[in-house]
């Protein structure tokens, strides 16, 4: 309590103060800091934008790259025979299971006509 009572007089003693204009050199120097201050940070505005506009032209630069050089190296694909005996018989038969079921797929359902309706058989 006695600490808060000193400091509430110390304000009071000192209110005087508060209200003292500085001297016209304070002000022209806190002005000059406050100039240099506004000045770093355009500077550093700048130099942001400088390098996110940097980073993505590097991105942008890689992109395009990799889109122009892909193109021109196109694999070329050719088919080969094979020999019966040097095929696994299991992968044989998994892609005969696949076509059956490719062309199980395929047949389409025949629609009605207007009026009629799909139930299900025994109903």
């Amino acid at each position: 309590m006695k600490r808060q009572k000193t400091l509430f007089e110390l304000f009071r003693d000192n209110a005087h103060k508060l209200e003292e204009t500085p001297s016209r050199q304070s002000w022209q120097r806190l002005e000059a800091r406050l100039d240099r201050h506004r000045t770093r940070s355009r500077m550093l505005s700048i130099r942001q934008f400088a390098v996110a506009a940097a980073v993505g032209g590097i991105v942008l630069l890689a992109a395009l790259l990799s889109m122009f050089t892909d193109r021109g190296h196109a694999t070329a694909y050719q088919i080969e025979t094979l020999d019966r005996n040097e095929v696994n018989e299991e992968a044989l038969e998994a892609l005969a299971l696949s076509r059956r079921f490719e062309q199980s797929q395929s047949v389409a359902i025949a629609e009605g006509r207007v009026g009629q309706k799909l139930v299900p058989r025994g109903m």
